[in-house]
Formats: structure tokens, C-alpha cells, sequence
């Protein structure tokens, strides 16, 4: 888990500058931190709902 943070932070400072050198301007850098920021919680959510659904003991039938 450290480590793909580490390697996402370096993917988004690499990609900011690039956004900078490319377009002048790292609005579009902005916008794209957002978009994950709202895109994160879902993906969380999702694999909590799958992951407690799989770890739920079958009922038997009596």
C-alpha cells in the first residue's frame, strides 16, 4: 500500500509538470487530482461491499 502511494504521487507530480509544460497552465493537472478525489471513495466503497458479501458465512438450511 506505501508503495503505490509513492508511486502514484510521483505519477501525478510527474504528470502536473508535464500538464505545465505542455499547456502552460496546470488547470488541467487540477482537474484531474479532483476527478480522482471523487473517483477514490467510490472504488473504497465497492471493494468494501465485495469483500463483505464474500466473507459472509452462508446460511444452512435446518
Amino acid at each position: 500500500m506505501f508503495a503505490a502511494h509513492q508511486l502514484g504521487a510521483a505519477a501525478a507530480a510527474y504528470g502536473a509538470g508535464l500538464t505545465r509544460s505542455v499547456m502552460l497552465s496546470y488547470t488541467p493537472a487540477l482537474y484531474a487530482a479532483g476527478a480522482a478525489c471523487l473517483v477514490a471513495p467510490a472504488v473504497v466503497l465497492v471493494a468494501i461491499r465485495g469483500h463483505a458479501q464474500s466473507s459472509r458465512p452462508k446460511p444452512v438450511r435446518a
